[in-house]
């Protein structure tokens, strides 16, 4: 499964081994988590129906299949790759709002309404 910060936020730790914590962002609205499986299928599944499967996999259900997230924001702000401090060869690194490719929809279309 896959996620996308809806706001600009991190987790915790680069590596949460806490569901609780996914569950709090995806209840907020702030983060929206897809199973890929299901888009990248023969045929493809509904976004929405990506969105319900992560979002179970997440209940407290089956918390016990739980490993990790990985928050690679949080890693490359905690790490920069190749050691980089603000520019790579030379240019000048701007930042972007996590979901600046995703503006053309709001958050309210991404997130499916609770049943």
């Amino acid at each position: 499964m896959v996620g996308g910060w809806l706001v600009e936020k991190t987790l915790p730790h680069v590596v949460e081994r806490e569901c609780s914590e996914i569950r709090k962002a995806i209840s907020a609205r702030e983060l929206i988590t897809f199973e890929t499986t299901l888009i990248t299928g023969r045929p493809p599944a509904r976004f929405e129906d990506a969105i319900k499967t992560a979002t179970a996999s997440t209940s407290e259900a089956k918390e016990s299949a739980y490993h990790a997230t990985i928050d690679i924001n949080r890693a490359d702000v905690a790490n920069p790759p190749f050691g980089r401090q603000g520019n790579l060869a030379g240019h000048e690194i701007k930042k972007r709002s996590p979901i600046s490719n995703l503006r053309q929809c709001s958050s309210r279309e991404l997130v499916p309404r609770a049943s």
